[in-house]
């Protein structure tokens, strides 16, 4: 019985814990979230667009929601056009040029500002309630706590929103999706977390929280950084076990 309950706590003690576990798959969901949430939220708003003016196409209403949606895709067709002229009529003017950039500049900083700041926006509550979902599925969330959680979701979510709009109101746009994997050499130059720049040769990525955001250059491929990475940092396993 001895030998028995000896094995049985080592086995307990390689495994990793429940709670451990559940960390682990939170931050993985949440990482992969983040990736590709400016394509989903594109793909959303203009889904959720279609689907409510093909309904109702006169509702002021619908179109008040999906307001943010038509200025961008209003956007995006002017800037092709200006584009399409300057490729097909004759002129060395440098106006027609830049015109393209600075229309995407201002109407993706205006965005960027005022862009879903409106109580209860379709597009906002349905975020929110997807990532409220996720996380129920791996922590139980207090009744009375729910209501505070909804408020600072919806508030995170906004407040992302307007950082990928004002993200690509930068010229030239910057890539804000470089996560830095577990096991990643801590770089001063492009990580930033609770460590002595002096210890840092000592130490490895183990959380990425927040991605890289930087500028490559298309002549030589080097990096203009933005904003690091956030990191929380571990030490280096030197045994070479992981």
């Amino acid at each position: 019985q001895q030998q028995q309950q000896q094995q049985q706590n080592q086995q307990q003690q390689s495994q990793p814990s429940n709670a451990q576990t559940q960390a682990q798959s939170v931050i993985a969901a949440a990482r992969e979230s983040i990736q590709v949430l400016p394509k989903r939220s594109s793909s959303l708003i203009v889904s959720t667009n279609s689907n409510l003016i093909s309904r109702n196409p006169t509702s002021p209403v619908d179109y008040n929601n999906n307001l943010e949606v038509e200025i961008s895709l209003t956007m995006t067709s002017l800037v092709g056009l200006v584009n399409h002229l300057a490729e097909t009529r004759k002129g060395s003017d440098d106006i027609t040029k830049i015109t393209p950039i600075k229309i995407r500049q201002q109407i993706y900083a205006v965005l960027g500002t005022r862009g879903f700041c409106k109580d209860n926006h379709p597009f906002v509550d349905q975020i929110t309630t997807m990532i409220l979902d996720t996380l129920s599925r791996y922590r139980q969330i207090n009744k009375e706590k729910l209501t505070v959680l909804k408020e600072n979701t919806t508030k995170l979510v906004t407040e992302f929103v307007h950082l990928y709009f004002r993200l690509n109101a930068q010229e030239p746009i910057p890539d804000f999706k470089d996560f830095f994997d577990a096991g990643t050499p801590v770089q001063n130059n492009l990580m930033e977390g609770a460590w002595d720049d002096d210890g840092s040769e000592d130490l490895e990525v183990e959380i990425c929280s927040f991605p890289l955001i930087s500028v490559r250059s298309t002549k030589d491929n080097s990096r203009k950084v933005l904003s690091k990475a956030h990191v929380v940092p571990r030490q280096k396993n030197k045994s070479g076990k992981k």
